[in-house]
């Protein structure tokens, strides 16, 4: 994989496996457990944070907020470790969209998710998020993307033609 110019991903399972036996240059997606990225970016390895209890979309239930206000660092402070933290992403398993209802799915908490992760770390107040995120839910609809709407994916917008009063 190296020599084709590639990185190696390993699900977090496999560095709880294997632990440092891992190649220099493995970058492990934590999904189940942040105690597993601390220990990883500690022992020098880079993360992709994707944890299930916070991002994953097939969690219905949690709604824009939930998903804003994770912290993918964790309780990572030192700033070495905090640099091996590539990023994030939400997930969604197959067996719970189709072409139906996959957009409204994603959309707006997608876009919570990746406000939060290019905002500084204390960046965590969901009252003003709310009318940015409104606005990119309405740009969204506005070109034809379906979007749920922010207040609840169970409910309406917040009103008929809500998206006209920008």
């Amino acid at each position: 994989v190296k020599g084709m110019g590639r990185q190696v991903i390993n699900w977090e399972g496999t560095y709880d496996t294997a632990g440092n036996a891992l190649d220099e240059d493995t970058i492990v997606n934590v999904y189940l457990n942040m105690n597993v990225m601390e220990k990883a970016v500690v022992s020098g390895y880079r993360c992709i944070v994707s944890m299930a209890y916070a991002w994953y979309l097939d969690n219905v239930w949690n709604d824009w907020q939930h998903f804003y206000s994770f912290d993918p660092q964790g309780n990572v402070t030192d700033s070495t470790q905090i640099k091996r933290i590539l990023g994030g992403e939400v997930s969604n398993w197959g067996e719970t969209i189709d072409p139906s209802n996959i957009f409204a799915r994603v959309w707006p908490r997608a876009a919570a998710v990746a406000e939060r992760l290019w905002s500084a770390q204390s960046v965590v107040n969901t009252d003003y998020a709310l009318p940015r995120l409104h606005i990119f839910r309405c740009l969204l609809v506005q070109r034809g993307i379906p979007s749920a709407p922010l207040n609840n994916t169970a409910e309406g917008p917040l009103a008929p033609g809500a998206c006209l009063w920008q």
